[in-house]
């Protein structure tokens, strides 16, 4: 297949189709307390709760908005691959303004090291940019070994991983390297985003045939984990629970997978055009940017509320005294705090 052909395929037309969402169930858990007054068992059973609307967080000066990232300071920075800039919206604002404005082709996924400095995969000529932290222009850090690289993740150890699109492969660019040697080199099908767990496994979209890979810590080859839900996946990201949410470009998307789980289940639907990168901010909130909208929106999630049920399994006479004690020190504290 040609590289033309192959930027035929990253730049197909979005085909989009809005339907309602519902946050996903939480699993019930139970809470035992063990002590001199017994043994009580609290149930608290999640109340299902919808989604809040998703918020438009930038509405204007973008071009094909893709990857998404955030620094350590609050900043969001958005690759226009429409027009080869990165754009940055400082902490608090919604204004997009000019951060990277030369240097780059096709800017697609994004990525800070632990250092700060920002990495750029430039799709249209197959190299990384490297932004130092504190400055404002793009130098080539990788300019060889690479076929239309999209999606870029840090592991703990500082190694930058790519997928590459072109040769449906993922490289490797070791911690203080500048070379990009082979990392997965089956199993994929057109990998587009990439995504780290808390226990250093890589998690790989696979946006030609509707699949998420998983690499587990420490191996090299990519097994296929979630395998039907999806509609050509774009980027991935965690939250801090561990849960993997999605972008499903052609179907105007977001899915979540939670974590523990292999099933994707949709949970917004509406309100997207052609969804691409994915970030979460340091307060939990998703931000989704729309390719095909130029718009970059916000999807908070709510706390969910319980219902709570206590079950005493069993008590002491002595346990008794003490457990009567204690309620009538939190009766006194009630009417005082009243």
């Amino acid at each position: 297949m040609t590289h033309a052909l192959l930027y035929a395929i990253k730049n197909k037309p979005k085909i989009k189709e809005d339907l309602t969402t519902t946050l996903s169930n939480l699993s019930s858990f139970l809470v035992k307390v063990l002590g001199i007054a017994g043994i009580f068992a609290l149930s608290f059973t999640p109340k299902s709760q919808a989604l809040a609307p998703l918020t438009t967080v930038v509405s204007s000066g973008l071009d094909g908005p893709d990857g998404l990232v955030f620094d350590s300071s609050g900043n969001l920075y958005i690759a226009n691959y429409g027009n080869n800039t990165i754009s940055k919206v400082a902490a608090g604002s919604t204004t997009a303004k000019s951060f990277i404005t030369s240097g780059l082709d096709g800017p697609g996924g994004l990525a800070f090291d632990s250092s700060g400095n920002l990495y750029i995969a430039n799709y249209g000529n197959n190299t990384i940019s490297k932004v130092a932290a504190g400055s404002t222009t793009a130098t080539s850090f990788i300019t060889s070994g690479l076929d239309y690289p999209d999606g870029l993740a840090f592991d703990s150890s500082g190694n930058l991983y790519i997928a590459n699109y072109g040769n449906n492969t993922i490289s490797k660019v070791a911690a203080g390297s500048t070379t990009a040697t082979s990392f997965i080199t089956s199993g994929l099908s057109y990998p587009d985003g990439l995504a780290f767990d808390s226990s250093g496994n890589l998690y790989i979209a696979n946006n030609g045939n509707n699949r998420i890979s998983e690499v587990a810590a420490g191996s090299t080859t990519a097994t296929s984990i979630i395998t039907s839900g999806l509609d050509y996946p774009a980027e991935i990201a965690f939250d801090s629970s561990g849960n993997l949410y999605i972008a499903n470009d052609a179907s105007n998307r977001i899915s979540e997978v939670a974590a523990g789980s292999t099933t994707a289940t949709s949970i917004i639907t509406s309100g997207l055009y052609g969804p691409q990168g994915l970030a979460f901010d340091s307060s939990g909130n998703l931000y989704i940017s729309n390719y095909n909208g130029n718009t970059v929106v916000e999807q908070s999630f709510p706390a969910v509320p319980f219902n709570f049920s206590p079950n005493l399994l069993g008590i002491s006479a002595l346990g008794s005294i003490w457990l009567l004690s204690r309620l009538r020190k939190w009766r006194k504290s009630s009417q005082v705090a009243s």
